[in-house]
């Protein structure tokens, strides 16, 4: 399964590389530390699914996903959002949007491994 990462931290990537690695996942994970890097990677792959950050410095990602959800080619990409907020509103307003998941962060190695085990689920 093919799944881009969206997030502004690079210890947040490093942590879902090594997890991916201790649990021998067949998930292939591509990087984009922005929204811009991300447009750029959406065409050129086949992402199965996206893990977006929602607190990406100076960038809407709520508008990101009504991008996504609006264009003919990545209007079935599920997204997950990968958060530090726990705020309900923001929730809603992520599944309004058109995210197919809401995740807080920082979670734990376990919580890492039952989010790689449903990302599986879905290939």
């Amino acid at each position: 399964m093919k799944v881009l990462l969206v997030d502004d931290s690079e210890t947040e990537i490093r942590m879902m590389r090594e997890v991916l690695r201790e649990c021998r996942s067949r998930i292939e994970l591509t990087a984009a530390r922005s929204v811009r890097s991300a447009r750029e990677l959406l065409p050129q792959n086949e992402f199965e699914l996206l893990l977006l950050d929602l607190g990406l410095p100076g960038e809407n990602s709520i508008e990101f996903i009504r991008e996504l959800k609006a264009h003919a080619d990545w209007k079935k990409l599920p997204v997950i959002i990968w958060t530090g907020s726990n705020d309900s509103e923001e929730a809603k307003a992520c599944y309004a949007a058109g995210a197919s998941g809401f995740v807080t962060k920082p979670i734990s190695f376990e919580r890492y491994f039952d989010v790689i085990a449903e990302l599986e689920g879905r290939a």
